[in-house]
C-alpha cells in the first residue's frame, strides 16, 4: 500500500479539523481486517491519475531540475494545467525555492475561477486557491522587503482562507530570520572593516 502523500502546507490547515475528524472516526463502524487487505485494483484512468500525483506531489522536495523533469513526464501522461500550477505552488511553498512568485500567482489567479476540485491534489476549494494567490504575492513582497504590500496581501489571503494563518506566519518568520542573519553578517563585516581602520 502506498503512503498517503499529504503536502506539508496542508498539514497546518488540517490540524484545525482534527477534533471533528477524530469524532467522525470514533463514530464510524470498524472495518474488518479481511476487507482492509483486499484493495480493489485501480482502473486505468485512476492508475494514470495516481502516477501523475506521484510525479507532481513527491514526498520530499525535489531539486529544480528533478521537478521540471517530473512536470514533463506528468504532461506526457495527460496532467492538466491546473495540476501543474498546483504542483508548482506546493513546490515553491514547501521547498522554499525562489522563483517568479508573481507570475505563478497570476497563473493561479487565472485558473481559480474554473478550479476543478475533482482533480485537485490538495486545493479543494476555490477560496483556498485565491487565498494562495494572495499568499504567493505576500511572499514575493517579503522577498523584496516590501512590508506594506506583504501586510495587504497577507490580509487578503487570510480573508479568503483563515486557516492559512500558519503559512503566512511561517513566511514572515522565515523572512525575518533571513533578514536577521543577513543583517548579522553585514554587522560582522562592518566591524571587521572598522577594526582594520
Amino acid at each position: 500500500m502506498k503512503k498517503n502523500r499529504f503536502p506539508k502546507i496542508l498539514l497546518l490547515a488540517s490540524l484545525a479539523c482534527l477534533p471533528s475528524a477524530l469524532a467522525f472516526a470514533q463514530a464510524a463502524p470498524a472495518v474488518e481486517e479481511a476487507d482492509a487487505e483486499e484493495a480493489p485494483a485501480l482502473d486505468p484512468a485512476a492508475e494514470k491519475a495516481e502516477k501523475i500525483r506521484d510525479l507532481l506531489m513527491p514526498e520530499s522536495a525535489p531539486s529544480a531540475a528533478e521537478f521540471q523533469e517530473a512536470i514533463k513526464k506528468a504532461k506526457e501522461l495527460g496532467a492538466t494545467e491546473q495540476q501543474i500550477i498546483e504542483a508548482e505552488v506546493f513546490h515553491v511553498l514547501i521547498s522554499g525555492k525562489e522563483g517568479d512568485l508573481t507570475a505563478l500567482a497570476n497563473r493561479l489567479e487565472k485558473a481559480a475561477p474554473d478550479w476543478d476540485v475533482k482533480i485537485a491534489f490538495g486545493i479543494r476549494k476555490k477560496e483556498l486557491a485565491m487565498s494562495l494567490v494572495y499568499a504567493l504575492r505576500a511572499k514575493a513582497a517579503l522577498d523584496k522587503n516590501d512590508e506594506k504590500t506583504f501586510r495587504n496581501e497577507a490580509a487578503n489571503s487570510l480573508w479568503e482562507e483563515p486557516q492559512l494563518s500558519g503559512l503566512i506566519m511561517k513566511m514572515y518568520q522565515d523572512s525575518m530570520a533571513k533578514n536577521s542573519s543577513a543583517n548579522a553578517g553585514i554587522e560582522k563585516l562592518t566591524k571587521a572593516i572598522e577594526a582594520k581602520d
